[in-house]
């Protein structure tokens, strides 16, 4: 699993931006032969987890991504579900953790998770969400 930059937003900021969030939905990126092995398909909500926590996206299924890798946009502002503990909005950082490399940053790029058809139901649309106004 890796994170990267999306259209839709700068790390988090313009994340809260509506407009946005439609033009720019924020799915998980995964290959065909991964989405097939796991039995999902296009637009189905997954459960992505690794050792630090679990967030929920919408799978978003291309050959343009790598077998065995997925990806998803860094910046998304956590949304989490206490009673799941799963974050709704699709955080990267519920994912990583705070890893020290000893090089002098973060190992926040990459990650091990395991992904799966989330039994819970479908997920709103991120873009339908109410607005958080922070001040």
């Amino acid at each position: 699993f890796y994170d990267l930059h999306v259209l839709r937003q700068a790390h988090s900021t313009f994340a809260n931006v509506t407009i946005l969030r439609e033009a720019y939905p924020l799915d998980l990126i995964m290959n065909p032969l991964d989405a097939g092995a796991r039995g999902l398909k296009e637009g189905d909500t997954v459960l992505v987890r690794s050792r630090h926590g679990k967030v929920l996206r919408p799978a978003h299924i291309t050959p343009e991504m790598m077998p065995g890798v997925c990806a998803l946009g860094q910046g998304a502002w956590v949304e989490m579900d206490e009673e799941e503990g799963v974050d709704l909005a699709g955080c990267v950082n519920v994912l990583h953790g705070a890893i020290p490399t000893g090089q002098g940053h973060q190992g926040w790029n990459s990650c091990i998770v395991q992904v799966e058809k989330w039994r819970g139901g479908a997920l709103l649309p991120d873009y339908q969400w109410p607005q958080r106004l922070i001040f």
